[in-house]
């Protein structure tokens, strides 16, 4: 269940595993910044026990609120720490980089490794871009379309061999789009108040999930109607699959038992 999670609880269990290999030294990734510094200065501040306890406290009092985690927690920093740092807080793979950093710091023993990234942005969808700078939401909406000559000029020769390999086998693309009648079942014919037993489903949510599929007549429609400047896709989707997939906050709680 950690594979879609938040970039805090997707970074902490990635390096659980790694970690309980026992034979990583190394951590490699990516971010938009090249300041490995800078990001291990922000990691530090979010550990902190000054910038823990008033999260904690804003947590509760903007539970209510119409902004989005993200808006807040970029008040929050920039109230504590001022603006140092703040711009790198807004890139997307700056944030994953962090999350890793705040993970390692309870794992001395793995190195971190961070590789610029260049090219296309995060999520950045251009259909006439065919070259190695593609994102990879790109590359996966190429794979969607069976677009294979501009996958090959984004991926390496053996991820193009693996991807030939699962198209012929029937096994991709992979699409969200083959659950929609099952998923939109599960929510017109689910009690609200089981649904939000689940884990990642804040108050409110459930009815809003609940009451957008009986509206919708697909499940784009569906996270559409439930889209506020609060709740992201992203976050919306996470806890629809949550729901659906009957993930525990437990479960989610806890590291991969892969040791």
């Amino acid at each position: 269940p950690h594979c879609c999670a938040s970039a805090e609880t997707f970074a902490s269990a990635g390096i659980s595993i790694a970690a309980s290999l026992g034979i990583v030294d190394t951590l490699a990734f990516g971010a938009e910044a090249e300041d490995l510094p800078g990001l291990q200065r922000i990691a530090k501040r979010l550990d902190s026990y000054r910038y823990r306890e008033a999260l904690a406290g804003l947590c509760e009092k903007n539970k209510h609120s119409s902004t989005g985690f993200p808006a807040q927690r970029e008040a929050l920093y920039r109230s504590l720490f001022g603006d140092d740092g703040i711009s790198l807080l807004n890139q997307p793979n700056n944030i994953l980089a962090i999350e890793y950093l705040r993970a390692l710091q309870n794992h001395h023993d793995i190195t971190p490794l961070l590789i610029q990234r260049y090219g296309a942005p995060h999520d950045h969808m251009d259909t006439s871009l065919s070259s190695a700078s593609a994102s990879a939401s790109q590359i996966r909406a190429w794979i969607l379309d069976q677009n294979r000559a501009c996958i090959q000029k984004t991926v390496p020769d053996e991820s193009l061999a693996i991807l030939d390999c699962a198209h012929h086998s029937g096994r991709s693309p992979a699409d969200i789009k083959r659950a929609e009648a099952a998923i939109l079942w599960y929510f017109r014919n689910t009690a609200p108040h089981t649904t939000s037993l689940y884990a990642d489903m804040p108050d409110g949510m459930a009815e809003r999930l609940h009451h957008a599929a009986i509206q919708a007549d697909s499940l784009e429609d569906m996270l559409s109607r439930c889209k506020t400047k609060k709740y992201t896709n992203a976050r919306l989707r996470r806890s629809l699959l949550y729901a659906f997939f009957r993930v525990s906050v437990v479960s989610l709680s806890t590291f991969p038992a892969f040791t």
